[in-house]
């Protein structure tokens, strides 16, 4: 056993649960294990190694989940308050367990710095708070939140530049980025080269892709503004293609942006068109994709997008949305080598149509499965084992 390893959950350690983040981590913990470390999974709260392996895909054996609140869905706390706790839970698990390996996510809270003498210290961040509060980023949101969310928003930020690294951070920390959007800003926030390695994509269950495809649109985000989700709906109405239907799956992360989805749905009639598919499991998933056309992805703010590789491993036609801050045209689909674009919703509608009717065609023409492989687990964990033996 080469000896302990921290992994500090996705968001600066506030819960070890659902998203994209939390399966890289779960990648990472896997890779642990494997060459030979004790991984410990660091969070304020999370879900069991069972739920999240069932979630996930990804069995461990040798992890610990090392919870400060215990198990169960995330706190109801305020964003600072909670980095506040974590850092102090943190300091004092570093003291009783003194790790070799430390991994932060996201960003590093201001903690003691002694407490990771001799302690390799790496950060993996899907994109840093510190750029956001630092460059003033927001995500291009399709309703705005209401006036209490957005002065909680600028409060927060004011006490973020007290509570994480933001003008300098720790001193010989491995800097990963988890696409070009997030390592061109990681560079500019801390002046030093960043290594990029994608999040892996894990496939958990075998399906076969189905050889008479259906002219299904699939969207697999969590249901809140900054997917712009409504916009996939305006462009879904005005379609000729009689035959398409869209299903929308992932976790209702917004009541109020749901309820607004529904009512769009409802104007433009085409309730009998568009499903929702609420916390789908893997296997659901999965079997989804396999007999669906289309994977789709209208958000303007998404630094990765490993949703979009797992529709395009089923031989689905990724259409992305084309613009500087879109991770799954620029790294993905290698700004339009292995997908197809659209920057407004008429080109989305017309993008649409075509795709459903040219299937077979397009598939051919852009190899979306040979593409996928490229960002499998075997690939992540070679990357992320060499930096680490």
């Amino acid at each position: 056993m080469k000896g302990r390893a921290f992994i500090v959950a996705p968001n600066i350690g506030l819960h070890m649960g659902l998203g994209g983040g939390a399966r890289t981590v779960l990648a990472m913990a896997k890779t642990l294990e494997e060459i030979g470390y004790e991984p410990y999974l660091v969070a304020l709260k999370g879900y069991n190694l069972s739920r999240l392996s069932l979630i996930h895909g990804v069995k461990l054996e040798k992890t610990k989940p090392l919870y400060f609140l215990g198990e169960g869905g995330a706190l109801r706390l305020p964003f600072p308050t909670q980095i506040s706790l974590l850092k102090l839970f943190l300091e004092k698990e570093l003291m009783r367990y003194r790790p070799q390996v430390v991994i932060f996510n996201d960003d590093i809270p201001m903690i003691d710095e002694r407490l990771l003498h001799a302690t390799n210290v790496f950060l993996y961040s899907h994109f840093p708070y510190a750029a956001r509060v630092k460059f003033n980023i927001t995500d291009a949101y399709e309703i705005l939140p209401n006036r209490d969310k957005i002065c909680l928003d600028i409060l927060y930020r004011k006490l973020l530049k007290r509570l994480i690294y933001v003008d300098h951070t720790i001193p010989d920390v491995v800097l990963i980025s988890n696409s070009t959007i997030t390592n061109t800003f990681m560079k500019l926030l801390w002046h030093r080269d960043p290594i990029t390695i994608y999040p892996p994509l894990i496939v958990n269950y075998y399906v076969k892709v189905s050889q008479n495809k259906e002219n299904l649109v699939i969207v697999l985000a969590t249901i809140q503004p900054n997917k712009r989700i409504g916009d996939v709906i305006k462009a879904f109405s005005k379609l000729r293609y009689s035959k398409a239907r869209l299903v929308i799956v992932g976790h209702k992360g917004s009541e109020r942006y749901a309820r607004y989805l529904s009512d769009l749905i409802k104007q433009f009639k085409i309730e009998n068109k568009v499903t929702f598919m609420i916390d789908a499991c893997e296997r659901e998933k999965w079997n989804l994709l396999a007999k669906s056309k289309v994977i789709l992805s209208a958000a303007h703010f998404e630094p990765f997008g490993i949703n979009i590789v797992e529709g395009m491993y089923m031989n689905n036609i990724p259409i992305v949305y084309r613009g500087p801050f879109s991770g799954p045209w620029i790294d993905i689909t290698d700004r339009g080598k292995h997908g197809l674009s659209f920057k407004y919703i008429e080109e989305l509608t017309e993008l649409i149509d075509s795709t459903l009717q040219d299937y077979n065609y397009i598939v051919r023409k852009l190899s979306p499965a040979t593409r996928a492989k490229e960002f499998s687990y075997q690939r992540f964990r070679e990357q992320f084992a060499n930096l680490l033996l």
